[in-house]
Formats: structure tokens, sequence, C-alpha cells
């Protein structure tokens, strides 16, 4: 009768999925051989086995000559919700209690999953906080401004996350005009933002946040300990962070005179300087309030129809992260055309292995492995090189009008020749009655 019932039990298991047995070792202890307990008392059970071959830390601990290798219980100095999301990423390289853990506290769970990603050296768990993290901080900027904050005031091993968060920002740092979170931010933290050479906002908006938390817009002063003389005599330091040169001469007189942050001879000496380049170029004043920075663009505009020529991207070399561009296939005449569209190496003395890079393009043409792009569809091309840190070296994607991703080239950059000089330039070489219209381009060399 035992017999029959352990077949029976036997044939039940045999439908659960992968996924839920591996589950099931998270929460069964009769399946496991040593229990993690967090400093909050709360235990998650796994197998020891399992954990030693994810992490070396976890191999010396669990295998070595420590007490805990003849433990079956073993206190790890981190709360169990981080203890749960490490064995879950052990057991399958699954996250989803982390994102369920986010969701309700984002600032208990990013630090202290970080560091312990980092403690037990698992860079792929670390990596996936981050993703993950700058992902919720580009949807929601007021996450970034607080959870950038509290980075700050951990001090130790966090300096990726607080890099993370600050390219968050200046992404889009209007945000800070609204909500809360920017009064109670330290000064160190607003100057670090307001100094970036990289941030996405023009003069006269970096002045306003500054402005704002200097004045402290709203009756809120409990959220900071900093008194609004000393937010003034800070602002007047911080003010030279800002490009006030940059800013048009009837926002200086609305908007920056009456902060009182700015003294009346530099005031005198910016209007003078505006009035002299006026005599000089009626070009000068439109130039003014122009974001700081930019993101990379096409020479060719994109209402224009690129023909019979080549044509890079403007400005920039891609040497890690992910990358996409669109082009529009166009042609004109009524004889068959032919172009390439892909990456131009940066190495130009080695042709002969930057030329086969550019052939790995989108044509109409019969090149071998090429896939054919009709008329009027629209080819993405993603330069993906976060892999280069893996061994991997990149590789160069092709869709188009939103079909299947090809693969083209794998082992993009070769460090033998190339070392970490080598680079990539999107480009376009089009032949006879071939013509295209450049779409876009989107890129986060870090974040991806």
């Amino acid at each position: 009768m035992q017999a029959q019932d352990e077949n029976e039990a036997a044939l039940d298991v045999s439908d659960i999925s992968l996924e839920t047995a591996q589950r099931t070792l998270l929460t069964d202890e009769t399946l496991s051989d040593v229990t993690l307990e967090g400093t909050d008392g709360m235990t998650v059970h796994t197998i020891r086995s399992v954990l030693a071959a994810r992490s070396r830390v976890f191999r010396t601990m669990l295998f070595g000559d420590f007490a805990e290798a003849n433990s079956s219980i073993i206190k790890i100095n981190y709360v169990g919700t981080v203890l749960r999301c490490l064995v879950e990423f052990c057991l399958n390289n699954d996250v989803s209690s982390f994102h369920e853990t986010f969701d309700e506290n984002p600032s208990d769970i990013v630090f202290a999953l970080a560091d312990a990603a980092r403690f037990f050296d698992l860079p792929l768990l670390k990596k996936k906080v981050l993703n993950h993290t700058f992902l919720r901080a580009n949807i929601d900027p007021q996450l970034a401004c607080s959870l950038f904050q509290e980075a700050k005031n951990k001090s130790e091993h966090n300096d990726d996350i607080q890099k993370m968060l600050l390219h968050s920002i200046r992404r889009n740092p209007r945000a800070l005009l609204e909500g809360v979170v920017l009064f109670s931010m330290k000064p160190s933290s607003l100057e670090e933002i307001l100094s970036g050479d990289t941030i996405q906002a023009d003069e006269l908006t970096l002045f306003s946040i500054l402005k704002r938390w200097v004045m402290l817009d709203g009756d809120i002063p409990e959220v900071s300990e900093v008194s609004t003389e000393t937010r003034k005599e800070i602002g007047t330091r911080l003010i030279r962070h800002i490009n006030l040169d940059q800013i048009a001469p009837s926002d200086l007189v609305k908007t920056v005179a009456p902060s009182g942050l700015v003294p009346e001879n530099k005031l005198m000496e910016i209007y003078t300087s505006h009035l002299l380049k006026a005599e000089e170029s009626d070009s000068h004043l439109g130039s003014l309030n122009k974001p700081r920075y930019t993101p990379y663009k096409w020479r060719q505009s994109q209402s224009d129809v690129c023909k019979n020529k080549s044509d890079t991207l403007e400005n920039v070399v891609l040497k890690s992260g992910i990358h996409e561009w669109s082009i529009r296939v166009l042609t004109h005449g009524n004889e068959p055309s032919n172009f390439t569209i892909g990456v131009q190496s940066t190495m130009r003395i080695l042709e002969r292995w930057r030329s086969y890079r550019v052939t790995g393009g989108v044509g109409n043409s019969n090149l071998r492995k090429t896939p054919k792009a009709p008329e009027d569809s629209v080819v993405k091309l993603t330069l993906d090189l976060t892999k280069r840190q893996h061994g991997l070296n990149g590789a160069l994607y092709v869709a188009i009008d939103d079909g299947p991703r090809k693969l083209m080239f794998t082992d993009m950059l070769d460090e033998d020749w190339h070392g970490e000089e080598e680079g990539f330039i999107p480009s376009v070489n089009l032949g006879k009655n071939a013509g295209c219209r450049f779409l876009g381009f989107a890129s986060d060399e870090t974040y991806v």
C-alpha cells in the first residue's frame, strides 16, 4: 500500500513543470538540506550544492572550513526578502520576487539586494537589479530622485547605482520642477545633477530647478533641515553651474534677476555680452535656450530623401550598450537599385575587415545572406555590444517591417586586432537608383 502511494505521488510530481519544481525548493523543507535565516527571522529553504554552484562565496561558506559547512540553519546578514531573491535567482535566474518587493518598497530592496549580489559575487543578479531599477526610474522621475538621494546617503558599494540614477535624472530633469522630492535633496546631490554636461535641458530650466530648491516652493519646511537663508547662500554658490549667457535676455529680466541669486554686476556683464553678439550676428539670439545636450542625429534631415550617396550618424562612436536605428527604403528610376546599411568600423587602416562589416547591411540586391528590403519598407538595425565584456564582442541584427530579427554578424569586435579603440558608426552606402529616409535612432550605452 505504501509503495502504491509513493508511485501515485511520483505520477503527480511528473506533471509539475520545471519552473514550479524549482519554486517548490524555496518552500518545501523536505526537499532542502540547508535553511538561510535573515536578520528579521524569516527563513528560506534551499540546497547547498545549488548555491555553491552559482557563487564562489557560497561554495567557500558551505563547503569550506567554516562553521556553516556543518550547520543546517545559517544566519545571513540580510533580511529574509533579500535572501529569498538570492535563492530564487540561484535556482533559475528568476527575479520575480525582486519585482514584487520593488513595487511595495523599492528603497528597501534595491540597495540591499544589489549589495548582496556584490557580496556573493553574482554579477548577473546585480545587473538585473540595476536594469529594472533604471527602467522604473525612467517611468517615474520622482522615484529616480528619491532613490538617488538615498543612494547618496548610503556611502558604501553603490557607486554604480548612483551613476545609473543620475543618468536617469539627467534624461528628464524637468521632473524636478514637480513633486516635493527636490526639497529634501542635499546640496551636493543637486550640484551633481546641475553640473553634468549631458543633462537634457536648457539653462533656463536648470536655473528654475535651482530657484525652486532655494525658495522652497510650497509650505513644506518639515521635509528639510536646511533653512531658507542657508539655501539661498548655497544657491549663490551653485549658480556657477548654470550657463547664464545661454539664457535669453527677456528670461534674464523676468526670471533670473528677481531671484536675487545672481549679482547685478554679473547680470550686466551678460546683458552687455548679448548686445555685442547681437550686433555681430543676427543669428546669435536664435541660438539661445537650446538644450545643453541633444541625442545623436543623422547629418541628413529626416524630411529629406538621401540619394546616391553615403551618410553616417553624426558625432557618435558606438563601443558599448545596445543601439537601434531605422531607415525607410526608397528607390527612384526604373532600374533595380541596391545599397548597404549597417555599421562602419572606426579602424579605417584595416580596410579588408572594415569593408566586411560594411557589407553586413541590408538591401534589395542579391548579396549573400542579405535579406531583401522592398521599396517603402522600414529596416531596423540593432547593434548589441553588451556582451563584449563576456567575450562575445557584440552582434548586428536586422528586421524588416517589424518582421523577425535576424542575426547578421557576431564577434563584431576583435580585441586581438583592435583592442579598446575599435568602435562603430551607423552608416549607409547607396548605389545607383537607391534612396532612403532616416527615421530615428535610440541608444542607451550603459543601462539596457
